[in-house]
């Protein structure tokens, strides 16, 4: 089951992508003023324009950014693409997080340190620093992981 929702969360952001170059004239979404790593993308700060030439990736009309968050600094006035935004991160690198493991009845939480940011439904990784081990879970919520029974 762990590596089928690795693959479903990456298919995910395959279809969402769709790494593909838009033609100049196709429509594609532009910064309308500086955006920093961490932002949300908001409706004023984006428009919709032409380009006036080929760009790989560029995220065309039909991928509307808003509400994605900014993974990369993007100028005012620049096309926006492909990775340039993603999912909000919900469990950000080197903080710590609730690890919650569950069968049955029993459940157990521990505190960890994530060695990677994680969006909703995606499995990354965490330092038990009790055991220095390192577990794999998927984020389920702000600083919060699952893991399931079956890892």
């Amino acid at each position: 089951m762990q590596g089928f929702r690795s693959i479903a969360a990456y298919i995910g952001v395959v279809l969402f992508v769709g790494l593909s170059s838009a033609r100049a004239g196709d429509e594609a979404w532009y910064a309308t003023e500086m955006l920093m790593p961490g932002d949300v993308v908001h409706a004023e700060n984006v428009q919709l324009r032409s380009l006036t030439r080929p760009i790989y990736g560029a995220l065309s009309a039909d991928k509307n950014p808003v509400g994605l968050e900014v993974k990369h600094h993007v100028v005012a006035g620049h096309p926006l693409t492909v990775h340039d935004v993603g999912p909000i991160c919900l469990v950000h690198a080197n903080e710590t997080v609730q690890v919650h493991w569950r069968v049955g009845n029993l459940s157990m939480v521990l505190s960890g340190r994530a060695l990677e940011p994680g969006a909703a439904g995606q499995e990354i990784r965490v330092l038990n620093p009790s055991t220095s081990r390192t577990i794999s879970g998927i984020v389920v919520g702000p600083d919060t992981l699952e893991i399931q029974p079956n890892q």
